[in-house]
């Protein structure tokens, strides 16, 4: 009680469900997932990527051997991608893990060649 539950897109709580008691707003049920990344691709070099943000922050993307890439093709249609296929200009989102110095680890990226 007395703090305070921030749910971000960006930090990895997905859901928050809250109730309130005695005048006190209680977290219920806490879903934390993988944290999340949008926005648009503003360069590519090797394993990296510089994606700015909605907010206009730019993000360095690392990916790795593990990082799992989908290509979105139709409305809940997608197909196995490939990192030759992310290049600047365009959108993708991501999922995995931010480090100390607030780059961002992709397991998983998903994007529009369209």
């Amino acid at each position: 009680r007395g703090g305070a539950v921030h749910a971000g897109w960006r930090h990895g709580l997905d859901r928050v469900r809250n109730e309130t008691r005695d005048g006190n707003l209680d977290a219920k049920i806490v879903h934390i997932g993988p944290a999340r990344l949008a926005g648009k691709v503003e360069s590519v070099s090797g394993n990296s990527s510089t994606i700015r943000t909605h907010d206009g922050e730019d993000v360095k993307l690392t990916v790795n051997a593990g990082t799992k890439y989908f290509e979105v093709t139709g409305k809940k249609q997608r197909q196995a991608g490939a990192l030759k296929d992310i290049h600047a200009g365009m959108r993708l989102g991501a999922a995995g893990t931010y480090d100390a110095s607030h780059n961002f680890g992709a397991a998983v990226v998903t994007y529009r060649t369209k």
